[in-house]
């Protein structure tokens, strides 16, 4: 398993059980027959992947929305260097993979809740069914 992988796993393992993992991307299956396709993606410096980039796939038409979650609009910030604080972020550089400034358990749950949530949109709505309603009498004496 590769760092991505097991980052992707952290984020939606307990929420989405049944996700394929396929070198750096998560695939979730989606109610109605979407899939969801979860990867991390850089901004403006190459080996910085501050974001995770999500997008809806449906099989007879192919991509039909994606968004990126930047990890600094979600997660907490924390003074890395003396100057400034940073947003956590994976550095990959010279073959070896890392988050530079590790994002906390309550950070990587605040990310897995916007990914359910955003999944959630393309997923056709489950029917349920209501319990019958009896009517009540109103204004009537016995």
């Amino acid at each position: 398993m590769n760092f991505y992988e097991q980052e992707l796993r952290r984020i939606v393992g307990k929420r989405f059980p049944d996700a394929v993992y396929v070198g750096r991307a998560c695939f979730l299956p989606l109610r109605g027959g979407n899939r969801a396709k979860l990867t991390f993606a850089t901004g403006r410096i190459a080996d910085h992947y501050d974001r995770l980039l999500m997008t809806i796939l449906r099989p007879d038409e192919g991509k039909v929305d994606q968004i990126a979650v930047r990890f600094a609009d979600i997660f907490t910030t924390r003074g890395q260097n003396c100057s400034a604080s940073t947003a956590p972020y994976i550095w990959d550089y010279g073959g070896k993979v890392h988050w530079y400034v590790q994002p906390s358990e309550k950070d990587i749950a605040v990310l897995g809740d916007s990914v359910e949530d955003y999944v959630e949109l393309f997923q056709t709505p489950v029917m349920r069914q209501r319990a019958k309603e009896t009517p009540t009498m109103t204004g009537q004496s016995m």
